[in-house]
């Protein structure tokens, strides 16, 4: 919540939107959360590095990046 309230305060984010956006975060890192605990039970101690590999993988399109 203090992120947004940065955002909107700070940075000047549209907040006419704030509950969707605030909804929408919150699933967001609920799926990050049990995507990355599931690959952890999946594959055991070898997860984590799974989990990193797949996390780093993932943020490279999403910052419009090449490579890492």
């Amino acid at each position: 919540m203090l992120v947004m309230a940065g955002a909107v305060g700070l940075m000047g984010v549209d907040a006419s939107y704030l509950p969707p956006l605030w909804l929408y975060s919150v699933c967001a890192i609920a799926v990050s959360g049990i995507g990355a605990l599931t690959l952890l039970a999946v594959f055991g101690t070898p997860g984590m590095l799974v989990v990193t590999l797949f996390h780093v993988a993932r943020a490279v399109p999403t910052a419009g990046a090449t490579a890492p």
